[in-house]
């Protein structure tokens, strides 16, 4: 992750919030799961507008991984 966007977002040192993860207090699963919901509907939100802003990408990264881009799946109505 980004040093500077995690100190902005939470005025936080990066080994703070690596302590925070030790003790339990952030869900790693939980965390990397609304970090991808969250950039999946950023980035489809851009889409909708005609940014992309990830067209040669092939890995999203998450808090502590990254993952293939895929399209998400589809919602049933």
């Amino acid at each position: 992750m980004c040093r500077h966007l995690i100190y902005v977002m939470t005025e936080r040192q990066i080994d703070d919030f690596d302590l925070l993860l030790r003790v339990g207090v952030f869900n790693r699963a939980q965390m990397n799961d609304a970090i991808l919901k969250f950039r999946r509907y950023e980035d489809a939100s851009l889409a909708y507008t005609g940014v992309n802003r990830h067209a040669s990408d092939t890995r999203i990264g998450l808090m502590d991984s990254t993952v293939p881009i895929s399209p998400p799946p589809l919602q049933n109505s």
